[in-house]
């Protein structure tokens, strides 16, 4: 009845809170690793989510969160994997300034704008599952 579905809405709601909280703490650790701009004592990555924490995050992804926002977190995980090899390659390649670096420094902005893109993505997917 109601009861049982108010009890669905709230675990909806707590799942995507922490949804796009992990994902805002991606985002920062993705802006933070080879950034746009930096300075002297500027943060570094936030520390890595423990195998605890995503295992339960995952559990409850999978029993509350609609099919387009558990597809749109893999692309997001492969969008992650994808920027962290690009900066890879980049990191090897930083101290020869060839034609190859400028294009690792750029596949480097374009991963970073797709894992953004994908926040985004996410963030308005959660909104739209919230206000049915």
């Amino acid at each position: 009845g109601e009861a049982k579905t108010t009890r669905q809405q709230d675990r909806m709601e707590r799942t995507y809170e922490d949804v796009i909280t992990t994902i805002n703490r991606a985002v920062l650790g993705v802006e933070r690793t080879e950034p746009i701009w930096s300075w002297e004592g500027a943060p570094g990555p936030p520390p890595p989510m423990t195998d605890q924490e995503v295992n339960a995050l995952n559990a409850r992804i999978g029993l509350y969160g609609s099919q387009p926002v558990r597809d749109s977190l893999v692309e997001f995980n492969k969008a992650q994997r994808r920027f962290f090899a690009a900066v890879g390659t980049f990191r090897a390649l930083k101290d020869t300034p060839t034609t190859e670096l400028v294009e690792a420094h750029q596949r480097v902005g374009a991963e970073r704008q797709a894992v953004c893109d994908l926040r985004i993505r996410i963030e308005g997917l959660a909104r739209a599952d919230l206000q049915r």
